[in-house]
Order: C-alpha cells, then structure tokens, then sequence
C-alpha cells in the first residue's frame, strides 16, 4: 500500500469526523435555540401544567393553558359573598383525577371534592379563618394530566 493511499485514506477518515462533528453541532444549535425560544416554552407550560386562577366572582384572572380544557367554572357564594361554599368545574371532556384547586389569599378552606353530573367536579369548601380583609377570594386550579 502506497503512502500516497494511506494519506487519502487519513484524511477521509478526518473528513468524515469532521463533518459529523458539524452536524451534532448544527442539532445541538437548533435544540438549544428551540429550547430557549420564550413562545416554545409557553407552549410546552400550557400542555404541562395548564392552570387558571379565577376568583369569587367568577373572573378569569390569568389563564394558563387551563381554559382550554375547561367548558365553565361555577361559584356558589355562601352567606358572604367574598367566599364561596361551593365551586363547580365543568370540564369539556373527561378528567380522571380532580383538577387541583388551592386559595391564593390569606384565607383557609377547607375543601372536599366529588364528581358531579357528567364530567362536573364538585368542591365544597368550608372556612376556615381568614388573615385579612379582602372583597374576595381568589383561587388556582391547576389539572392533573
């Protein structure tokens, strides 16, 4: 074999590393700057965790991916109208598990969940104490996927 042979194979062989190098970089570039991209994390955010906080009066205050999954959320108020005794989540298909749902202020519920007719999930809540005067009550539900 030829010296001359041996040489052109040598550098195919470093031909073809280096260009298998610039092709994982190239991927790697792409993922890095997909995974980076703010509207591709909000994407993945909304189908991960999707959640809503609404509040006593039944506003939507932050949507976050949660509203697409839900049909209507229902708040049955109680004697005062700042904290509801009852909230109905309507889903537009079935959950298997109840959406999570937490207070946001400085009020303590506590709270028993069950199915309701069709794909409804019932909470009834019970006060607790609350910390501070506030016109209502605010609320995350998160779902669990």
């Amino acid at each position: 074999m030829s010296t001359f042979n041996i040489l052109k194979a040598f550098v195919s062989i470093v031909g073809i590393f280096i260009a298998l190098y610039g092709i994982y970089s190239y991927i790697d570039w792409r993922i890095d700057h997909k995974i980076n991209n703010p509207e591709f994390i909000r994407k993945i955010a909304l189908n991960v965790r999707p959640a809503v906080i609404f509040n006593s009066q039944e506003s939507i205050e932050i949507d976050m991916g949660a509203m697409q999954f839900i049909e209507n959320i229902k708040v049955i108020p109680s004697n005062d109208p700042r904290f509801p005794k009852e909230i109905i989540i309507s889903p537009k298909e079935y959950l298997a598990h109840a959406p999570s749902l937490s207070t946001l202020d400085e009020v303590e519920f506590s709270i028993k969940v069950e199915r309701g007719k069709k794909f409804d999930w019932l909470y009834h809540l019970h006060l607790e104490k609350y910390f501070s005067e506030t016109k209502m009550s605010r609320f995350r539900l998160e779902l669990v996927r």
